[in-house]
């Protein structure tokens, strides 16, 4: 698993997420050692075959819920172009015309290219309990309210692995900047997150009371549309508002994960306003 740490201030020390072979562990065991979940996993959700995709083309036009500036309709399609790579979604065209944005596919359902045009709001959760990949499918919570419990997936080398999170304890919207920098003192590259008073708060406090815990309850999860971007373990408070995640990043990893932070939330707020369907 990708070793990761943050340092803040006094260089407090964070590592990776990740999941150890066999049960995840306990509340009173030390770290490493496998024993059973300290907190159980809710039920997977019924999971079906899912609709069979429309074997043509599928246009779905989004309208911003306000008028906005063809920039910030740009802006949008943007986003959404790196969420359909993202998605593995090939051939999806995103286009801006007439204060409309219009996304295109073949053989894709319309529930896919519907998700595209979704707020998808980025979170920092605290995690309560880690199940290691087990070779079944992991099911994200639907209901992903603030103020609930939910389920996450993990993703990268932390694939198949089960989060189960508490509330948000900092919401995506309180990062002001996600940048990949190459620290040259240390010779590593990093990811350096600054958070709005706010944020900078709620974040002092999160990491102030994960300190306290042991693995896998000392750990944040970064979430995005039900999946773990990443989750490092926190060593004591982080205070100060600015953060450095920091560890076994190559330049393209370190850029990948600022970009997912930053743009995982559209500027935008857009409803269907048509879907029409060509053979």
């Amino acid at each position: 698993m990708r070793q990761v740490a943050v340092i803040i201030g006094t260089l407090a020390l964070l590592t990776a997420c990740g999941s150890e072979k066999g049960d995840g562990p306990d509340r009173t065991a030390p770290p490493n050692i496998p024993s059973p979940p300290a907190i159980s996993s809710p039920e997977p959700e019924p999971t079906a075959s899912g609709p069979t995709p429309f074997r043509g083309r599928t246009d779905i036009t989004f309208r911003p819920e306000t008028t906005r500036p063809e920039g910030e309709l740009e802006r949008t399609a943007a986003l959404m172009r790196k969420r359909a790579s993202a998605l593995g979604m090939k051939d999806v065209t995103i286009t801006v015309r007439n204060g409309d944005v219009t996304v295109s596919a073949k053989n894709v359902t319309e529930e896919r290219l519907t998700s595209l045009g979704a707020p998808a709001e980025v979170a920092f959760r605290p995690v309560q309990n880690l199940v290691p990949p087990s070779g079944k499918p992991c099911t994200p919570t639907r209901d992903r309210a603030p103020s609930r419990p939910m389920t996450a997936c993990g993703s990268g080398a932390d694939a198949g692995a089960q989060y189960l999170l508490g509330p948000v304890g900092v919401p995506g919207s309180d990062v002001t900047r996600a940048t990949a920098e190459n620290n040259q003192r240390i010779g590593v590259w990093q990811v350096s997150l600054t958070f709005n008073a706010a944020g900078a708060q709620r974040f002092g406090e999160l990491s102030e009371r994960l300190a306290t815990q042991q693995q896998p309850m000392n750990q944040f999860a970064i979430v995005r549309d039900g999946e773990v971007l990443s989750a490092p373990t926190v060593a004591q408070r982080l205070s100060g508002g600015v953060a450095e995640i920091s560890g076994s990043f190559t330049r393209e990893s370190a850029q990948e994960l600022a970009a997912q932070i930053t743009s995982g939330s559209l500027p935008l707020r857009l409803r269907v306003s048509s879907t029409q369907r060509y053979s």
